[in-house]
C-alpha cells in the first residue's frame, strides 16, 4: 500500500501562483526625488506602479490629484504648486512613496497655459508676436516644442530648437527646464497638443531616448527656410501658373527637400517632426496632410504652387492643422 502525502492548499498556491500573494509591483516615485528643489511653480510627478493602478497624489494631507498608471505601469502628472516646502505622497493599494521638496519662488510664464495638463510626448505650440513668420504667412503658431517629462527635481522639461541669440547655455537645440524655454519666456499664446488616440509606451520610450540623445549632440539651429519660400514665390509666374526659371525653381525645391531631411541641424518644427517620424517607423507624420493656409504676402498663391511647396515646409501650424493632434487642457 502506497502512503499518500497531503500538501496544504496554501503551499500549493504558492508554487502554482507565485505572484498571487505579496508580489504586486511596488510603487516607485522617480521624480521628484526626496529633498528636491523645483525652480518653477509646475512640478512633474512620475514613477512606476502596477499596470492600470489607481493612485492618489497628496500635497500634505490634501488630495491634489487622482490618476491611473498606464498599461505598462507608468504614471505621471504635472501639478501647479505654491512656492515653499511641501510633503508629497503618491499612494496606491500596493503602498505609497513620500518625498519632501521645496519649490523656489520664480517668475510666472509670460502667458498662462494649461501646463498641468501636459503628458510626456505632448507637443507645445506657441506664438511670438515678434516672429518674422507673421509677415510672410500670418500663422497661429510660430514655435513648437516637445514635452519630455521631468528631471530628477521634478522640473518639467522641453526639447526645443531656438536661434543662437536667445538660446540658453545649454545650446540652441537642447532640453531645457520649462521656465527657461522660449515657450515660457516669449509665448503670447500657448497650447498643449496630444497625439489623437494616445502615444503607446514603446513609441514614447523611443521618442524620449532620441530627444535626449539629440539634445546631447550640441547641434546648431537651422535657420528657417522663409527666405527660400520667398525666393520661390518671386520666381512663380501667376499668369502661367509656372516658375519663370524652371531650373532655379527646381534648385530651391531640392534645397528645401534636403534641409527637411537633414539630422545635423533643426529648427523648432523639424525637430518635433523628426522626433515623431524617426521613432515610429515613419508611421506618425505630424505634418501630413500639411494644411497650412498662407496669409500675408503669400495669401494669393495658386494651389499648384502650394502643392509643390507644402510637403517640403514643416511649420508649427502644420501640426495644429494636420488632424494628428488634439488640443488638451482647454
Amino acid at each position: 500500500m502506497i502512503e499518500s502525502h497531503h500538501v496544504r492548499p496554501s503551499v500549493i498556491s504558492l508554487f502554482l501562483c507565485p505572484f498571487a500573494i505579496g508580489f504586486a509591483q511596488p510603487l516607485r516615485l522617480d521624480s521628484p526625488h526626496d529633498g528636491a528643489h523645483p525652480r518653477a511653480p509646475y512640478v512633474a510627478i512620475a514613477g512606476e506602479a502596477a499596470p492600470s493602478a489607481r493612485l492618489e497624489i497628496l500635497d500634505g494631507e490634501t488630495v491634489a490629484a487622482q490618476i491611473q498608471s498606464d498599461a505598462a505601469g507608468h504614471f505621471e502628472r504635472v501639478l501647479r504648486m505654491a512656492p515653499g516646502p511641501h510633503r508629497l505622497t503618491v499612494r496606491g493599494t500596493a503602498g505609497e512613496s513620500k518625498v519632501r521638496l521645496e519649490i523656489a519662488a520664480g517668475a510666472a510664464p509670460r502667458t498662462p497655459a494649461p501646463y498641468d495638463a501636459m503628458q510626456t510626448g505632448d507637443v507645445i505650440l506657441a506664438h511670438d508676436r515678434n516672429s518674422p513668420q507673421d509677415a510672410l504667412y500670418q500663422p497661429v503658431y510660430t514655435h513648437a516644442a516637445l514635452y519630455i517629462g521631468p528631471d530628477a527635481d521634478g522640473n518639467p522639461q522641453l526639447l526645443e530648437a531656438v536661434t543662437e541669440d536667445i538660446a540658453t547655455s545649454r545650446g540652441p537645440v537642447a532640453v531645457v527646464p520649462i521656465q527657461e524655454s522660449l515657450v515660457w519666456r516669449n509665448g503670447e499664446r500657448v497650447d498643449i497638443f496630444r497625439l489623437a488616440g494616445g502615444l503607446d509606451s514603446h513609441d514614447r520610450a523611443r521618442i524620449l531616448e532620441w530627444a535626449r540623445r539629440t539634445a546631447a549632440r550640441g547641434l546648431p539651429f537651422r535657420t528657417a527656410e522663409l527666405g527660400d519660400i520667398y525666393r520661390a514665390w518671386l520666381l512663380w509666374d501667376p499668369d502661367t501658373d509656372n516658375p519663370r526659371d524652371a531650373d532655379e525653381f527646381a534648385s530651391i525645391v531640392d534645397e528645401l527637400r534636403g534641409r527637411l531631411q537633414t539630422s545635423d541641424a533643426y529648427d523648432c518644427a523639424t525637430l518635433v517632426w523628426h522626433a515623431y517620424l524617426d521613432n515610429t517607423a515613419l508611421h506618425i507624420d505630424l505634418a501630413n496632410p500639411n494644411r497650412v493656409a498662407w496669409g500675408g504676402a503669400m495669401k494669393n498663391e495658386s494651389q499648384r504652387f502650394q502643392a509643390i511647396l507644402h510637403p517640403l515646409i514643416v511649420l508649427p501650424d502644420s501640426f495644429a492643422l494636420s488632424g494628428k493632434l488634439q488640443r488638451v487642457g482647454q
